[in-house]
């Protein structure tokens, strides 16, 4: 069911409007909320969760439909704990597969020794191996993405975020004071607007003239694939390097029964290419059948970087948070200095013509 309060009108006057119900944008919610500021969170979705949205199939429920895992550094382990997020560690560790394989701390970061000994990189690949000394861990929720996704609403509820599902944000107009955005037919004005990459803002309006850009969409295809028998070993996440077909593979649901359900990002294959693939990495059985298969398709809006950029200058009243495939990463981004940079406080008052201090 949809998390929130949907019922009423929207409020008229906020003082920061968050469109998307990621779990990123509704951990930022939440704290925004904590300092006093009314905030207002809006998904055009019936659910909350973006890409961690879970779902039901095959007679299952609370089947993850993307694949995710959590590496977080002690700063944003502590934020999801005190959100009431309940982490242990993957078991096993994720890893990514090349020709054989191989324990990561960051597999999307990973960078060979003698490609960083060419390009200078030397202190960033210590860098990265100290990170893997010290913290090194990859986390989950305890009751999967369902659960994450529950105790960061939870934890926005309480800190007194308004939520909305259902709502989309069609026309945004900033100007030097507010930021005026017609949610459903109706017009909302917020002190500041943040939303994920991801947000599409179909009419935006900057000091009186329009704001225009070129997008893409990028479309990203997973397969669940319910198989009949165990894994060789013990599955939580694969990341694959360089492979023809598959990008990433990770456990979807944990079963009673003796079979594995699996989430697969993989290019243009079928359901016997996916198999044989997962095959020849070691990840399943040589004799394991395929009971049941399904597709799903997420949609992410790109929008070149210096389009954010020429954003950012013409206006301090919109937020745009980097999506990154991680939501520890992106967490771990949000909590430091350049995430602290972009998201400078603002006046709490809309309409009084106040800045960014």
């Amino acid at each position: 069911m949809p998390h929130g309060d949907d019922r009423g009108d929207l409020p008229e006057v906020v003082d920061e409007l968050v469109v998307g119900a990621s779990p990123l944008l509704l951990l930022h919610a939440a704290r925004q909320a904590s300092k006093g500021r009314t905030v207002l969170l809006i998904d055009r979705s019936p659910e909350h969760g973006g890409a961690w949205t879970c779902g039901s199939w095959d007679g299952l429920t609370d089947v993850e439909l993307g694949s995710h895992y959590l590496y977080c550094d002690r700063p944003a382990y502590q934020v999801l704990s005190e959100a009431g997020v309940d982490l242990v560690p993957m078991t096993p560790q994720p890893y990514f597969w090349r020709r054989r394989r191989l324990p990561i701390w960051r597999s999307h970061k990973v960078i060979p020794l003698r490609k960083a000994l060419v390009r200078g990189m030397v202190r960033e690949f210590l860098k990265e191996v100290k990170r893997s000394a010290t913290y090194g861990r990859f986390y989950y929720p305890r009751t999967g993405s369902a659960g994450l996704v529950e105790a960061l609403v939870a934890n926005a509820e309480a800190a007194g975020v308004r939520l909305r599902t259902g709502a989309a944000c069609t026309a945004v107009e900033v100007d030097a004071g507010e930021v005026r955005c017609e949610v459903n037919g109706q017009v909302v004005r917020a002190g500041r607007l943040v939303s994920g990459e991801s947000f599409d803002i179909a009419s935006l309006t900057v000091d009186g003239r329009p704001f225009a850009y070129d997008s893409q969409v990028d479309r990203r295809t997973h397969r669940l694939m319910r198989l009949s028998s165990a894994s060789c070993e013990p599955l939580t996440y694969v990341e694959v390097h360089k492979h023809p077909l598959l990008r990433r593979v990770s456990l979807a649901h944990r079963p009673a029964a003796e079979d594995t359900v699996l989430c697969v990002q993989a290019r243009e294959a079928t359901v016997e290419e996916c198999r044989s693939a997962l095959v020849g990495l070691g990840i399943v059985a040589a004799d394991a059948t395929v009971i049941a298969s399904k597709m799903t398709e997420y949609e992410q809006v790109i929008r070149p970087a210096k389009v954010n950029r020429r954003l950012h200058r013409l206006t301090r009243r919109v937020r745009i948070l980097p999506t990154q495939n991680c939501l520890g990463d992106s967490l771990v981004w949000y909590l430091s200095g350049a995430g602290r940079r972009l998201l400078a406080d603002v006046a709490t008052t809309p309409g009084q013509g106040s800045t960014d201090r």
